[in-house]
């Protein structure tokens, strides 16, 4: 099996152990939904509405803002399209080099970078963000949680 396939599957794993973390966490009241509309883990509580994105990065050798361009452009695109939903965005990722737990928001800065990409594989998530001005309002709505490694997070649920 080649090095992509096996990032893919621990990427796979690391979503549905999170997943099932999430659901273990979770009281009464919260409405889960895997796979839901808007991310991998969609949370809606009497208080409002989570989006949660899980990217697991264990070959990267520290964090690095094009990492997460992609998941950042598909919930800006969805942020455009229900800014007064009110949904908290959360980019739950796993870099070896960032602390466990740690919580990271997004500048504005950072989110032109990102809308200013010329790859070709961001082109249409750039492009539906045309006209787009809210992005302090994202950026309030947004944060990077660092998370434990696969093994870490699995043991931490299984035991």
């Amino acid at each position: 099996m080649s090095r992509t396939a096996d990032f893919a599957i621990q990427g796979f794993l690391y979503q549905f152990i999170i997943t099932l973390q999430r659901i273990l966490q979770s009281s009464n009241d919260e409405v889960i939904t895997i796979e839901g509309i808007v991310e991998d883990i969609d949370i809606q509580t009497p208080l409002g509405f989570e989006a949660i994105q899980c990217k697991y990065h264990e070959s990267k050798a520290k964090f690095v803002l094009s990492d997460i361009y992609k998941p950042v452009l598909q919930m800006l695109n969805h942020f455009k399209n229900n800014e007064t939903a009110g949904v908290k965005y959360v980019l739950h990722a796993h870099f070896p080099s960032e602390k466990v737990g740690t919580k990271r928001n997004i500048l504005i800065t950072e989110l032109e970078q990102i809308l200013s990409s010329k790859a070709d594989i961001y082109k249409k998530l750039i492009s539906d963000l045309n006209g787009f001005k809210n992005l302090e309002g994202f950026a309030k709505q947004f944060e990077i949680v660092f998370g434990a490694s696969l093994s870490d997070t699995k043991n931490a649920v299984i035991f």
